[in-house]
Formats: structure tokens, C-alpha cells, sequence
């Protein structure tokens, strides 16, 4: 099977399905039952399925179906006869490229019946940049060859038996669409998370604001993978990077001869996303004549090919996204009013990050956890004080600028934690501007608490009960102030030891 395109024409596999329900499993002699492993690979090479198979049937936990995959113009339909046959519990998947146009059709294909599937990529020569692009397309997790059951029987079972602890929407989002990056518990960035399902149901336009780096080709992409077009292809599209001279042959596609340089035809990125989505990043960027074309596609579904002698017809959904003031620029005449209230139909605000800074800590833990297991290092705890710096960053380049900062700060610290000064911030707690009385008083207490548990502490060897009884604190309460000032794990489990010494030789 060739690589491209073609992989948004992908059949589901041979076989029937039964409509509805879970994952299967198969039944054993003994009544327990075995979970059904699915796999699959776009190439014929049996060595590596044979032993991705030997180690996953290795303790008999487990059983294999290897899943086949067709091109049909039909793009991601089920196949008639597929209405009876067991599901796989979890699917592996072999992928020697992170290409955005092969790796999301293929996972929104094997999720399209069961959206919790659980997919581990086994990379055949991905790098860490690649990994983690098929990471934030929607793998639950992945394997590095030598294909061993030693680590990759610990995956399955861990991927099978994963905890259910955020809301059943946005655990049904984060998993049914593979979108790891919707990470938030903040009000304000809930709210517009729980509007994801109903606009993904129907066909309108969507206009998506937000400050860069706050996730709009993310919510895009959810939005395009939860609705009824998630076999078909998502195409992006950034207008502010296409020169104004192509903006329509990039859009609308182009007839032979139609300028100099034009030696074939082109189908255009309207035609590529025919029964699908288009996601207009920086619409704001495109020139006036182009608005008025795709106004009036936007109208009719009709639009011409430069050089075509008649239009042309196309199905696509739009999703445009900008972070720009539409009365202003409508008022100087550089965005049609006309096209700003035909995309404006549905509406998502995303939050910049310094509005949502109770989801610091979680962001921070999500992106650590992502980036230690891209770098095989291990994941460091942020220092009180790294947090509060952190705290009071405004973070111009929202999440994408977080994620930056905390791998920088994961490579290059040298201690158990990541101090303050391993951030590389350009703002400090003591340089935040504020000098009110109660900010500084607030200011001068944590310091004080920070040094004074460390000092109880150290007196008492790490024994917390006795530290707390010295404080003349409850001991539960001890416990709170040392999560509120970040005391590091290590230190928890030292004091742990100190007060139940193992016994024994």
C-alpha cells in the first residue's frame, strides 16, 4: 500500500462486526476470558509481527487478530458483511511514519465503533519528534524495538485497565479522539470543551478565537474526529503563510495554462477536502477578492478553478480560527462583514493560559510526564517556588510556550526538582510588580512556612509524625502544607521509612 493519501480511503477490516458494544474477548475453558489484541501494518514484513505476536500470547493473557486493511474509494464506510465479528480490546499498530494524513484517518478508522479504543504504536525507526507527533494524534502509548513481552505486556494491561477519573465528556473527547492536549479543569476552559459534541453533530460553520498556542487546530481537529466526517480527511490550512499571489490557486486549484507556470491541473485544498473539513487558521490573513470566492462557496458549496470554464462543486465543512478584533478590521475594510457573519455561525473562545492558572499544575504534571517519556529521562516535580513563578508569568505563547520552557527546564536542571532558575523565566516572584501590603504579606508567610517545614524536618530525620507533633499540628494538616509548599516525593517516602523501618533481612 502506498503511502499518502490514499490512507483516508482505508476499509475497515475483513471480517463482521457487531454494531455497538465493547471490546471483545475470547472465551477460556475455564470461564475467565482473554482480551482480543488487534494489529496491524501497512507493510508485509512477518518478523515483526511475529514477534509482536509471540510476545503478546507469551503468559496466554492475551489473544491475537490481525486486523487487514483495504483502499476503497468508499473512504472509511463499513464494509456490508462487517456486522458480527469480536472487537479488539486494544490495537497495535505498526508505523514507520508520523504523517498527519496517514496517522489520524487510520485512528479515527479503528475508533470509529469503539471511541475508547486503546492503540500502541510500535515504531518502526520513529524518532522522538515523531513519537510524539503520533502521541498527540491520538496513541495511547508506544514501543520501541527490540519488540520485548517485557515491556510491552506491561503496556497492554496498563492501556486496558486505565482510570476513569476526569468527567465522562471529556474522557469520551480525550479518548474517542485521541486529542491528549485537552488537558484543563478550569471553568472557563470546561465550558467551552463541553461544546465540542454538539458542534461536531452538524454541518455549520465554526469560528474558533484564541491567542496563539491556546489550542485552536486542536479543538478543530476534536471537533472534525467527533462528528460524522471522521473518515474523511481534515485539511489545514494556514492562511497567513500562503503569499497573497497563490491564495487562490492554493484554495480553488487550478486549470492548465491558466498563468505561467500552471503546466498541470490541481485539484486545489477545497477539492482535497470534498466530504470533509477545512480548517482556515488566520483567516483574517486572506486578501479581499479571495474572501469574496469563499463567501461565496460558503453559500452555495459552488467554486471556480482559476482558468476553469465552469464551477465547481465541493462538500466541505469550515472551521476558521483567528485571534483578531473582526470590528475593527471589518471597519478599516481589510474582512468582509458579510463573510465575518457567514463563519461566525458557531462560536469557541478559548482561554489564554494566564486566565486558567488553576490548571498550572495539571498542565505542568501532563507535559513533564509527556516530554520525560520522550527524552527517557524521568519526570522532575516543580519546586514551590518554580511554581509560583510560573504563577505569575502572563505566558504570551499559552500552552505551546509552557510546553517549550518545561522541556528546556527537564534537559538542563541539575537537582531532584525543577528550581525557579531552571525555568528561565524573564520574570521572577519578587519582580512581579506587585508590592501591595497583603501581597507581600502573603509572600513573607509562604517563605516562612517553606523554611520552617524544612527545618522541622531535618530536626526530626524526615519523621513526620514527629515533626508535626513538634509543630503542635495535626498530623493530616502537616500533610497539606507539605503538598501546598511541593515537597518532593523522594522526601515523603523518606519520611515514610523513617517511621515504618522495614524488618526483616
Amino acid at each position: 500500500m502506498a503511502h499518502g493519501s490514499e490512507y483516508r480511503e482505508l476499509q475497515r477490516p475483513h471480517g463482521n462486526r457487531r454494531a455497538g458494544g465493547g471490546a471483545s474477548i475470547i472465551p477460556r475453558s475455564s470461564g475467565d476470558t482473554i482480551p482480543l489484541i488487534g494489529f496491524c501494518s501497512f507493510d508485509e514484513i512477518e518478523s515483526e509481527e511475529t514477534c509482536l505476536r509471540a510476545a503478546v500470547e507469551q503468559d496466554g493473557d492475551f489473544a491475537w487478530s490481525r486486523l487487514q486493511l483495504e483502499t476503497s474509494p468508499q473512504g472509511l464506510t463499513p464494509a456490508n458483511s462487517e456486522t458480527n465479528a469480536p472487537r479488539p480490546a486494544a490495537v497495535i499498530v505498526v508505523l514507520g511514519t508520523a504523517n498527519t494524513a496517514v496517522v489520524e484517518p487510520l485512528f479515527a478508522r479503528l475508533r470509529l465503533d469503539s471511541p475508547k479504543l486503546p492503540i500502541l504504536v510500535a515504531s518502526r525507526g520513529l524518532n522522538a519528534n515523531g513519537i510524539s507527533d503520533v502521541l498527540s494524534q491520538g496513541a495511547s502509548d508506544f514501543l520501541l524495538p527490540p519488540y520485548r513481552a517485557e515491556d510491552l505486556l506491561p503496556r497492554l494491561r496498563r492501556m486496558l485497565h486505565a482510570p476513569r477519573g476526569d468527567a465522562p465528556l471529556i474522557a469520551r473527547i480525550k479518548a474517542g479522539v485521541g486529542v491528549r492536549s485537552i488537558v484543563g479543569e478550569s471553568p472557563v476552559f470546561v465550558a467551552e470543551v463541553s461544546k465540542l459534541d454538539r458542534i461536531a453533530q452538524c454541518n455549520a460553520p465554526v469560528l474558533i478565537r484564541g491567542e496563539s498556542g491556546t489550542g485552536k487546530e486542536v479543538f478543530a481537529r476534536a471537533i472534525h474526529y467527533l462528528g460524522p466526517r471522521a473518515g474523511q480527511p481534515f485539511v489545514p490550512v494556514n492562511c497567513g503563510a500562503i503569499p497573497e499571489q497563490l491564495v487562490e490557486s492554493e484554495l480553488f486549484g487550478h486549470r492548465r495554462g491558466a498563468f505561467t507556470g500552471a503546466a498541470t491541473d490541481r485539484i486545489g485544498l477545497i477539492g482535497e477536502a470534498d466530504g470533509g473539513t477545512m480548517f482556515l487558521d488566520e483567516v483574517d490573513s486572506l486578501p479581499v477578492a479571495s474572501q469574496v470566492k469563499l463567501l461565496r462557496f460558503l453559500q452555495d458549496g459552488e467554486f471556480r478553478p482559476l482558468g476553469a470554464s465552469k464551477p465547481a462543486l465541493a462538500t466541505v465543512r469550515v472551521i476558521a480560527a483567528a485571534n483578531m478584533d473582526f470590528e475593527r478590521i471589518i471597519h478599516e475594510r481589510k474582512f468582509r462583514e458579510d463573510l465575518y457573519y457567514r463563519i461566525n455561525v458557531l462560536r469557541l473562545s478559548l482561554p489564554p493560559l494566564r486566565e486558567r492558572q488553576g490548571d498550572l499544575p495539571l498542565l505542568a504534571h501532563h507535559l513533564l510526564e509527556k516530554q520525560a517519556l520522550l527524552l527517557g529521562c524521568r519526570a522532575k516535580p516543580l519546586a514551590a517556588q518554580a511554581l509560583e513563578c510560573m504563577r505569575i508569568y502572563q505566558w504570551p505563547g499559552n500552552v505551546r510556550e509552557l510546553e517549550n520552557v518545561l522541556t528546556r527546564a527537564l534537559v538542563f536542571s541539575e537537582g531532584s526538582e525543577i528550581q525557579a532558575t531552571d525555568l528561565s523565566l524573564p520574570i521572577s516572584p519578587e519582580k512581579s510588580g506587585d508590592e501591595s501590603f497583603r501581597t507581600l504579606k502573603a509572600r513573607v508567610i509562604k517563605d516562612f512556612e517553606h523554611d520552617y517545614l524544612q527545618k522541622m524536618l531535618d530536626r526530626h530525620e524526615g519523621n513526620i509524625t514527629h515533626a508535626a507533633q513538634a509543630a503542635v499540628k495535626n498530623r493530616r494538616a502537616f500533610w497539606e502544607l507539605l503538598r501546598k509548599h511541593g515537597f518532593s516525593l523522594e522526601r515523603k517516602r523518606f519520611a515514610l521509612d523513617k517511621e515504618h523501618p522495614r524488618t526483616g533481612g
